[in-house]
C-alpha cells in the first residue's frame, strides 16, 4: 500500500514478513525488528525490497548491526 496509508502503530508495532515486498522500485531498511526473528543469525537481513539491520544487541549473542547507505557496507560492534 502507500506509504500515507500507512499508520503509525504499523511502523511502531508491525512485524515485517519474511518474504513481504512492499515497495517493487524501492528499498525500504528498518529496525525494530531483530534479524534473529526473522531468521537471521543477528547480523543485516537483506532481501529483495528491504533490509532489517536491527541485529538484536539487547539480546545474548546479538550485536550492533550499522549499514552505510552510501556504499552499502556492513560493520558490527
Amino acid at each position: 500500500k502507500a506509504l500515507e496509508d500507512y499508520e503509525l502503530e504499523d511502523f511502531l508495532f508491525g512485524r515485517p514478513e519474511p518474504d513481504a515486498v512492499y515497495y517493487q522500485d524501492q528499498i525500504l531498511v528498518f529496525g525494530h525488528t531483530p534479524t534473529q526473528v526473522l531468521g537471521s543469525g543477528g547480523e543485516i537481513l537483506r532481501r529483495e525490497t528491504w533490509i532489517d539491520i536491527d541485529c538484536g544487541c539487547a539480546f545474548k549473542g546479538g550485536q550492533l548491526g550499522c549499514l552505510c547507505l552510501d556504499t552499502m557496507e556492513e560493520f558490527y560492534v
